[in-house]
């Protein structure tokens, strides 16, 4: 696997891509603000703008507190495998 400059394989990239993705895609479906959800994760809401732009990463536990706040299961944001 490629490694990029950030010390990420390809496959640590695409994984963050989907998850970010994902995360979109459920904050669309179930609208809110990034205040609020950010809050809800107790995050700011610029390091969930980051997370969402790409500039930073989603952690495992961002990850299920998101999936938890939304009642979804962990791996419903996750890529399959």
């Amino acid at each position: 696997m490629q490694k990029k400059e950030n010390n990420q394989t390809q496959a640590a990239m695409e994984f963050q891509s989907i998850v970010r993705n994902n995360i979109r895609m459920i904050l669309a479906r179930f609208p809110q603000k990034q205040e609020s959800f950010a809050l809800s994760l107790q995050l700011s809401q610029a390091s969930i703008s980051k997370k969402l732009n790409g500039k930073a990463d989603w952690t495992s536990a961002d990850i299920a507190n998101a999936a938890g706040l939304i009642k979804l299961f962990y791996i419903a944001i996750l890529p399959v495998l």
